[in-house]
């Protein structure tokens, strides 16, 4: 269940992988489009997180380079980007499966597109509070 992150911003990938991984994906990162080609025609990952602001090449760029390859045609794409407006729009219009707002990072949005999108991790996602065990019934006698 690998998913690929691509962004140029080095906090921003660390972020990410780290809470993919807390959430029981084997997750996979890259600093730019041209990596990120890369990196698919050797793997075909569940789910690509695509920074839409790169150099060399953009995340739309990679997003269509994505779509006309039979073999990652299929590979949802959630583009992640702090740029908004038309880009959401030209985004979808590309083949993007969802468009996340990047402002604040929310984990909480991008992860209900993630679990969406790809399923949930290979084990459960932490939420802080265990489960309560059930309770015993009382024996008469």
């Amino acid at each position: 269940m690998m998913l690929l992150v691509a962004d140029d911003h080095a906090d921003t990938r660390e972020i990410l992988v780290r809470l993919l991984k807390r959430d029981g994906y084997e997750a996979s990162a890259v600093a730019t489009g041209i990596e990120a080609i890369e990196f698919l025609r050797a793997n075909k990952p569940l789910l690509v997180i695509l920074d839409h602001s790169m150099p060399g090449m953009d995340g739309l760029e990679v997003l269509a380079l994505m779509k006309k390859n039979p073999a990652t045609a299929n590979v949802p794409v959630i583009m992640y980007s702090a740029i908004e407006g038309a880009l959401r729009e030209q985004a979808l219009e590309a083949g993007a499966a969802a468009f996340v707002l990047k402002a604040s990072l929310d984990w909480s949005l991008l992860r209900a597109e993630i679990m969406r999108l790809a399923g949930p991790g290979q084990k459960p996602a932490t939420t802080g509070q265990e489960q309560a065990p059930a309770k015993r019934q009382k024996r008469s006698g």
